[in-house]
């Protein structure tokens, strides 16, 4: 190539036979949340080694093919190191590998996905994923719906007829968990692309599901991100990065939070009211912040969570009618369904401070977006959502979690792209 030769056009090095299979791996991520409950890192692989694959073909010097001059994959490469670092003093066995190379996947994985997603939605087939997305997001509420209302729902065909109906009915809040992330980049993409009926009714029909479903977690998060989508539509600059910073203020506060609510004795005021599932998160709240303070600036180790999960300790808790009882109770349940605090209690401060810098460049940058009222109140919304549903669940390290929570942040880089296009 002459050194004044036009630049390969993206056509001969993204064809259609990688856009459809990138297509294929990316619909694969809510519909296998949704079937088996089980670890995504297997999509966003495929879609890492597809922008791989894609940036390797371009003409371009390797600084400008790859990410590495991301500050968010630097900080990211921080928190995985530090947590392979951490299986030296983990108290945990087979678990803790897994879940420190999961972090690792995930680390590389999502810049490569970004490099790949972050592309304009032009004619061709990658102008089909919003659709795509949408159809698969749909499929998936309708999963919600069936087996909300029928005791033969679609995880029977999978665990069976004798499965039990705690297991099934966890399934299906992952899957709204997932559903309550993908809406929000879905939605705008769509809109975006002048389909607004379609986005519309994806959103209606979303909501409406994990309504129904049993995932409080899910809809708590669809709600305070549907507040902030609300608020920064009045004032996007300002909601997106008090998101981000807030949610820094509070992994800071939280422990101190903690131990506050019980030494206030405000635990024992608002326990009456609040349901057995609130207040056991409370008590395993409190655990982790006595342990914590044991080692707060190394942690104790990636996945120590689990090595308390066969510690039963006599709590006492309000039991409805019965009053005030005392109960064996199971204190950390694998992990501590808050994922701030058990990254404070596994990898310490200095697991937490690269997160803590991680959010505060992310505020500055969203707030600097130029994407208009609506693409920045819908990124306030996902991000208020994401961090609303890590707050009170699921396990920090979940390879199904991460990959959703991965495959949301590329996809809305995608929809943005689509949008500053259409702009020029």
């Amino acid at each position: 190539m002459t050194p004044n030769a036009p630049p390969r056009p993206s056509t001969a090095v993204f064809g259609g036979g990688r856009d459809w299979a990138a297509l294929a791996a990316l619909a694969a991520v809510p519909l296998t949340a949704a079937l088996t409950h089980s670890q995504l890192v297997i999509p966003v692989g495929l879609i890492a080694l597809l922008g791989l694959a894609t940036v390797a073909l371009e003409d371009r010097p390797l600084s400008a093919r790859l990410p590495l001059r991301s500050p968010f994959l630097a900080l990211g490469a921080l928190i995985a190191l530090w947590g392979l670092l951490s299986l030296g003093w983990t108290p945990t066995g087979k678990a803790a590998p897994r879940d420190a190379w999961t972090v690792v996947a995930i680390v590389i994985g999502t810049p490569l996905c970004a490099r790949l997603l972050a592309r304009p939605a032009g004619d061709g087939p990658w102008g089909l994923m919003p659709r795509v997305m949408a159809a698969v997001l749909g499929l998936c509420a309708l999963l919600v719906f069936i087996e909300t209302y029928s005791l033969w729902g679609p995880q029977v065909l999978i665990q069976g007829a004798d499965a039990p109906v705690a297991k099934r009915v966890l399934a299906m809040n992952g899957v709204m968990s997932v559903l309550s992330l993908l809406v929000w980049p879905t939605a705008l993409a769509l809109w975006i692309q002048g389909r607004r009926r379609l986005a519309i009714g994806l959103a209606v029909v979303v909501a409406l599901a994990v309504a129904r479903g049993t995932s409080e977690a899910s809809l708590l998060g669809l709600c305070v991100g549907g507040l902030t989508f609300a608020l920064a539509l009045l004032a996007p600059v300002l909601v997106v990065r008090l998101v981000n910073w807030g949610m820094a203020v509070g992994m800071v506060a939280a422990p101190l939070v903690i131990k506050a609510v019980f030494a206030s004795g405000l635990f024992t005021l608002i326990a009456p009211h609040l349901g057995f599932s609130v207040q056991h998160r409370l008590l395993i709240w409190r655990f982790i912040a006595d342990r914590l303070a044991e080692k707060p600036w190394m942690g104790w180790g990636i996945a120590a969570s689990r090595s308390f999960q066969d510690l039963r300790v006599p709590t006492a808790f309000h039991d409805g009618s019965l009053g005030w009882v005392m109960r064996d109770l199971q204190i950390v349940p694998i992990h501590p369904h808050n994922m701030a605090l058990q990254l404070w209690f596994e990898l310490g401060v200095v697991g937490m401070v690269p997160v803590l810098i991680g959010l505060g460049l992310l505020g500055w940058r969203l707030g600097k977006l130029t994407d208009g009222r609506l693409a920045t109140a819908t990124v306030a919304g996902l991000l208020a959502s994401g961090l609303t549903m890590a707050m009170g669940t699921y396990n920090l390290w979940q390879g199904w979690v991460l990959c959703a929570a991965a495959i949301a942040g590329c996809l809305m880089a995608g929809a943005l792209a689509t949008g500053r296009q259409g702009r020029h």
